[in-house]
């Protein structure tokens, strides 16, 4: 665990928790990749936790709690029909409780050698520290934030030949590897692909230029559909988990922003959108800052 203020406080919350809640073993999983979840932090009596755990979406209760988004509450914890995934050896735990922290960022875990159960009022108490914990990792986020800070403020007072540079600019700052352009007439029930710039683009990309989709369909009809601006970061759930099609050839489009633009006054009623994919690690992506991201983008953009 890294030696800073913010983590260090994190630290000292989870050996309370262990404390609170007389527990065996305190377990802090985060999904800074997505998927699978990763064992960040433990507090525990055992020797035998595994310190590199990972587990899947679904997987054991802790994976379920992850993927339904809600609390799992297990009495006479039977490892026979379950697993934790944390122990490199059964411990004989006989009871479970896991919630999940807010914006899908991970599982908070507690278990008990002790007792047959944990009760509701508990349920609760775990969840306002899995809030808690939410906050302290924002805070390290926004900390973590401070290089990227300074490069936009860099790209803000760039100036471009061409508005694909701006683009290109942009994308290089939090490593997405695509951009789509598209135009869309009001009260028309499709838009249109018009753009595509992409760091390795192939012939599923080429061919998407100029080809129509129902507004609605994927992420992208979804923002014309829904006229507002859309962030999906890694460990999110969205409205739909393609672009543009099912069966796209679009690799790792797990990060997503998407930009609407509404009609100027006094010209042609069009909207646009951008679209932007890739793989980068945006857990900790500045929302606050999409307005100016927003401002960014327009510079020199065709339909300003």
């Amino acid at each position: 665990m890294k030696g800073t203020f913010h983590l260090k406080s994190l630290e000292l919350l989870i050996k309370n928790i262990s404390e609170t809640f007389d527990a065996y073993t305190v377990a802090l999983f985060l999904a800074r990749g997505g998927e699978p979840l990763e064992l960040f932090y433990s507090w525990s009596i055992s020797d035998d936790i595994k310190k590199e755990a990972t587990i899947l979406k679904g997987e054991g209760p802790i994976g379920w709690v992850f993927r339904e988004d809600r609390p799992i509450n297990i009495t006479r914890f039977r490892e026979g029909k379950g697993f934790t995934g944390i122990y490199k050896k059964r411990p004989g735990i006989k009871a479970l409780l896991a919630v999940p922290l807010p914006r899908g960022q991970g599982v908070l875990m507690v278990d008990s050698k002790t007792k047959l159960g944990f009760s509701k009022k508990q349920e609760k108490i775990l969840l306002n520290f899995a809030r808690t914990i939410s906050s302290i990792l924002s805070l390290e986020s926004g900390l973590s934030l401070v290089p990227i800070l300074k490069e936009i403020i860099r790209w803000q007072s760039l100036k471009f030949d061409a508005y694909e540079d701006n683009l290109l600019s942009f994308m290089s700052i939090f490593s997405f590897e695509h951009c789509f352009i598209s135009r869309h007439i009001p009260d028309r029930p499709f838009f249109i692909v018009k753009g595509v710039i992409s760091r390795d683009e192939n012939e599923y990309l080429r061919a998407l230029r100029d080809r129509r989709f129902d507004v609605g369909a994927g992420i992208a009809g979804w923002i014309f559909k829904d006229k507002g601006d859309f962030l999906k970061v890694q460990g999110e759930k969205g409205p739909r988990g393609f672009l543009f099609e099912r069966n796209e050839d679009i690799a790792s489009k797990d990060n997503i922003l998407g930009l609407f633009y509404p009609p100027k006054e006094n010209a042609i009623s069009v909207e646009h959108v951008l679209l932007f994919s890739g793989p980068t690690v945006t857990y900790s992506f500045p929302r606050d800052l999409i307005l100016e991201i927003k401002k960014g983008l327009s510079r020199g953009a065709p339909w300003e």
